[in-house]
């Protein structure tokens, strides 16, 4: 819908037995030979939506759902990986 973005639509769960803290995200894209073309790291409050930003702790067993607008990486990327990071807990504004 908008030019030179790319809408990038994923879920994720979390399989322990107890509520944890949702983690960050970094997603990275990559050319033919596995060379670095763009990443981008996004904090929880960046990716969740506002229901599940205010409940603070990823409940167990529950999928999140994220769907990024962002920024199209061009025509040499053509291979995506998401990965997660531990992310210090915000508090919303």
């Amino acid at each position: 819908e908008i030019a030179n973005a790319l809408s990038v639509n994923f879920q994720f769960r979390n399989d322990a037995v107890y509520a944890q803290p949702f983690p960050g995200l970094s997603l990275r894209f990559t050319d033919a030979d596995d060379t670095l073309v763009a990443e981008r790291r996004f904090e929880p409050l960046e990716y969740l939506p506002e229901g599940l930003a205010q409940l603070g702790l990823m409940p167990s067993g529950s999928p999140v759902q994220v769907n990024l607008e962002i920024l199209d990486p061009g025509a040499k990327a053509i291979n995506y990986e998401v990965s997660f990071y531990a992310s210090e807990p915000k508090k919303l504004p």
